[in-house]
């Protein structure tokens, strides 16, 4: 009797295991809640309140999140203002958080989406929740707005948002507290410093920034501006009485 090489068994095995993969493995339920996210993601972004709304009471989505955390909420700011509301009222939850420590808040705030920060405040949403680095929704803001500065095609390609200049007054008006730090000692104001806005240091001045805050490495925001920014933000922290 002839045995079978081992190179033919090796292959049998193999076509066994794809055949049990394609079509008798059981579907990862984070595959699926992936797909479901995905595709409103996609009906949001056209538009398509009433089918998104449907279809998240059709799969019974409303709390549920894909593998990196993301619920249905969090695909609601890609659309219409209105959807973020749609959502809250048949209550998704506000203070969910993502992998990253995210919460709704704080992603809109990222995304620069004002109207979605708006509603959530309105619902009660915590304005100085954390993300797993320590950035609270006004620092986040402004972090958008620096790594987006000069970018058009961010609002060309999205009618309803992308407007961090909004979200970080909106937040200021609603009390966040313009002195918060994350894990690294960064605060709103040097990451302004940093990104040489102008207009966003006197607003953060004018709402009342330290501007003596010092870096972890004990450098005053006067001595980093003097080397990283420009002379016009210099002359902004010395007229309001920054100290080397």
């Amino acid at each position: 009797m002839q045995f079978p090489s081992l190179r033919a068994v090796f292959r049998i095995i193999i076509a066994t295991l794809v055949v049990y993969l394609l079509f008798c493995a059981p579907i990862s339920a984070d595959l699926i809640v992936d797909q479901h996210i995905d595709e409103l993601v996609s009906l949001a972004s056209n538009g398509d309140k009433e089918k998104f709304v449907s279809y998240v009471k059709q799969q019974d989505l409303l709390n549920s999140a894909d593998k990196d955390g993301h619920s249905p909420l969090f695909a609601a700011m890609f659309g219409p203002p209105e959807l973020t509301n749609d959502m809250l009222e048949l209550g998704a939850s506000l203070e969910h958080q993502d992998k990253l420590g995210f919460t709704p808040l704080i992603s809109a705030s990222l995304l620069g989406y004002p109207q979605a920060v708006d509603e959530l405040l309105k619902k009660g949403a915590n304005i100085e929740a954390r993300n797993h680095d320590g950035q609270t929704a006004l620092l986040i803001s402004v972090l958008g707005l620096a790594v987006n500065q000069g970018d058009t095609s961010a609002v060309a390609d999205n009618r309803w948002h992308n407007n961090w200049q909004e979200v970080i007054a909106l937040l200021l008006r609603r009390g966040a507290n313009v002195n918060t730090v994350d894990q690294r000692g960064v605060s709103p104001l040097f990451v302004a410093i940093f990104s040489q806005d102008y207009q966003l240091c006197r607003s953060l001045i004018g709402a009342g920034a330290n501007i003596n805050h010092k870096l972890p490495n004990g450098v005053s925001l006067l001595r980093f501006a003097k080397v990283a920014s420009s002379p016009a933000i210099v002359d902004l922290l010395v007229a309001n009485g920054a100290e080397l």
